[in-house]
This record gives structure tokens, sequence and C-alpha cells, in this order.
């Protein structure tokens, strides 16, 4: 496991932003789709074609992320389904999404009056090899944020200018997984949100195949813990 993470940014439009990604993080996108194929005991042809399956979820949910995993594809020198494939990770397969722990202390706990929120990133050994922390500054408005994050995925956890901050963890248990998109768009989709209220609205309206746990802060110094399902989101008592 690497000391240090290398910090990659990218700046402009969103396929400048998913083509200069690419380009930095070329061969750890590549390593990574080979070990999640060797995981999946499956070829790359096989993974393309799973991912090419959920391209209508993306069209249909979050059309602003094509652009940009169009540009990683370009700037990794990969086929789009590779750069989509990316995006969904365990749920093209059964594959054990770690076991990460996620945490919140409010204002009235820390020494300086603001809220601490973060996770611990369980992973197999093998991903810290691909991973880098990743700062993107768009050019329309949207808010500009740094995260952690691994083999091209253009969502994961971080925080972004107003804030706004995502940490999270899987949940065992709870409704069935569905035929939909995975974690990471919506991920990502936090990181353009500006305070909490904005992302509530946006986990309402944004499904996702299976359950995992949202740790979330904003300037505000307010914390919301959500669970969210492929039934929908469910709030917890935050008090």
């Amino acid at each position: 496991m690497p000391n240090v993470y290398p910090l990659f940014t990218a700046t402009g439009s969103a396929r400048d932003l998913g083509r200069q990604h690419g380009e930095q993080a070329a061969s750890r996108i590549d390593g990574y789709l080979e070990f999640l194929a060797a995981s999946l005991k499956v070829s790359r042809d096989e993974l393309r074609a799973r991912a090419s399956k959920f391209l209508p979820f993306f069209e249909r949910d979050c059309p602003q992320l094509i652009e940009e995993i169009r540009g990683l594809a370009e700037g990794a020198k990969l086929d789009f389904a590779d750069a989509l494939a990316a995006q969904l990770r365990g749920e093209l397969g059964p594959v054990a999404d770690g076991a990460c722990t996620s945490f919140a202390i409010g204002p009235a706990a820390t020494a300086n009056g603001e809220s601490i929120v973060g996770q611990t990133s369980d992973n197999p050994p093998e991903l810290m090899d691909f991973g880098y922390t990743l700062r993107v500054t768009p050019d329309d408005g949207r808010p500009a944020f740094v995260m952690w994050t691994f083999g091209g995925m253009l969502g994961y956890f971080g925080v972004n200018t107003h804030g706004v901050c995502n940490f999270a963890n899987s949940l065992g248990g709870g409704p069935k997984w569905k035929f939909a998109l995975a974690h990471y768009p919506l991920k990502r989709l936090i990181f353009e949100q500006t305070n909490l209220d904005e992302v509530q609205q946006l986990m309402r309206r944004f499904p996702v195949c299976s359950n995992g746990n949202y740790m979330l802060g904003d300037d505000s110094g307010a914390i919301l813990d959500v669970e969210m399902t492929s039934d929908g989101p469910f709030p917890l008592d935050n008090n």
C-alpha cells in the first residue's frame, strides 16, 4: 500500500474533466478493471457487455455524467464500456464491497465547534494500488470538489466547496437488490449540491440497486445520516 496517494487535478467542461482524469489515472483504471474482471472470473469483453446493460439507467438518471465518462475513456485510451464498468464496481457481479465504517461528530463535541465527518475505507489491499486523490473544478458553475477514489470512479468520498461531504458504508439485509444504478454516480452528483436539503431532494429521485448508509454534512455544521436502499432513502434520527 502506498504511503502517499498521488493528487490528480481536472478542470474545464465535462468532457475535459473526464479526459484529464483518464490521462492521469490511465494505468490505475486499466489495472482496476483487470482486477475486477479477475474477481468476477469473467473476460474484459464480458465485463464490457455487463456494463453496457446499465447504460439506459445512466441516460435516464444521470445523463450529465455520460460526457465525462466518454472523456475518461478517451483519456485512458479505453472503450467507453470500460469507463462505464468502472462506475458500477461490484454491481456487475457478486463481489464483496468491503466493510467500511462511516462516522460523524457534531459541533458540540469538537474542540473548534465544527463538525467532523469521515469513514474508513476497508477495501481489499490490492485496490489501494489503484487509489488517488482527485480535485475537480468544472467550468460551468457547478461546485469544485476533492475526493479520494480509485480506478476511474467519478464518485466516491470527499467534500465540495460548500462543505457538502459524502462518506458511506455498505449495508446488509433490507430491501432486495434490483436492476438499477450503482451508488457511485449518486455519490458524484452529491458533490454538485450546495446543502443537505438539495442532497435529500436528489436522493429521493435517484434509484440505486443495493443498500448503503450515507453520512453527510455541509458547511452549516449540519449532519445527516441516510440509509439509501433499493426502495429509496430512509433518513435516520440524527439527534
